[in-house]
């Protein structure tokens, strides 16, 4: 209990939390100071749990019981306080508190009392401030998954419109082939058609050279003869 990793609180702050955030309206300063009541402690753990754990306080009575066990009703006059024992141990390492021992609801000793509740109203407060964030998220998060799944559904659709265009009906399939014939067949006419036009191009250039070697030839014999 010495080296804490959480603050200790002062009575009337634990008193006012635990009002206002375990609805436990009757809890009172003397309920834990000086003398701690054990009635009031156990059910004040048993409303903590059920908020954590939604783990209602008649749920603690319910524990089975073999008939035939002796001093049964002994037994079932314990059972709320052992069941209330093994869920606090099991919920208060939450709490960054590992040693919770039986008199602790049998025989509740002031500072110890008050050690306890102020590792769970540390708890609560972060528990409470995660919660508001996470309900946060969940307000951004459901209208961006909202506007995921329309845009979803617009590229499913826009696919399908796709598919559709990209697809030739059967009663034009024929049609279309026929126009791809005669396109492939006017292309290699084309290509034909380029290759002859290429050639004349070329003997063109050819006679033209030609004519400017004779030509220059024809000039340079008559500037000799004169």
């Amino acid at each position: 209990m010495e080296a804490h990793t959480f603050p200790v609180y002062k009575v009337d702050a634990i008193v006012q939390f635990l009002r206002n955030n375990v609805s436990d309206e009757n809890l009172t300063k003397s309920d834990i100071a000086p003398n701690p009541k054990p009635d009031t402690i156990q059910r004040l753990y048993m409303k903590i749990l059920h908020q954590v754990f939604g783990f209602r306080p008649e749920c603690h009575s319910m524990m089975p019981i073999n008939e035939n066990v002796q001093y049964s009703a002994i037994l079932e006059g314990v059972t709320p306080v052992l069941s209330v024992y093994i869920c606090m141990c099991q919920f208060l390492p939450m709490c960054h508190i590992y040693d919770f021992q039986l008199n602790d609801i049998l025989s509740p000793k002031v500072k110890r009392t008050i050690y306890i509740l102020s590792g769970i109203m540390n708890f609560l407060h972060f528990r409470n401030l995660r919660q508001g964030m996470l309900a946060e998220t969940q307000q951004t998060y459901k209208p961006v998954m909202d506007k995921l799944q329309t845009l979803t559904q617009e590229i499913n659709e826009a696919e399908k419109k796709i598919q559709e265009l990209s697809t030739i009906p059967p009663e034009q399939k024929a049609q279309y082939e026929e126009l791809s014939a005669a396109l492939s067949d006017l292309q290699n006419h084309m290509d034909h058609e380029v290759q002859e036009v290429s050639a004349v191009n070329s003997q063109i250039a050819e006679l033209k050279a030609d004519h400017a070697e004779r030509s220059q030839k024809l000039v340079s014999t008559i500037w000799l003869i004169h």
